[in-house]
């Protein structure tokens, strides 16, 4: 385990060797969470419950990066 100096722990965890993962999986991973980095930041609106994209917040990718910068966590 990794501590870190926001407080928060970062975790490694070992994938049960019963996991039978392969090359073209992991890809699909990374491709679907790439895709996700790329859209626009949304808003679950708490009394309807509909999503709704909020453009002042720039991509998922952009809103990630504040929130760790937040956290005085540095992404190289």
């Amino acid at each position: 385990m990794k501590h870190v100096t926001s407080g928060y722990n970062v975790q490694e965890y070992n994938l049960d060797p019963i996991v039978n993962v392969t090359q073209e999986s992991m890809q699909k991973l990374v491709k679907a969470g790439e895709d996700l980095l790329k859209q626009p930041v949304k808003i679950q609106n708490v009394t309807s419950f509909v999503p709704y994209e909020k453009p002042s917040e720039g991509s998922n990718d952009e809103a990630l990066k504040r929130f760790v910068h937040s956290f005085n966590i540095f992404i190289i």
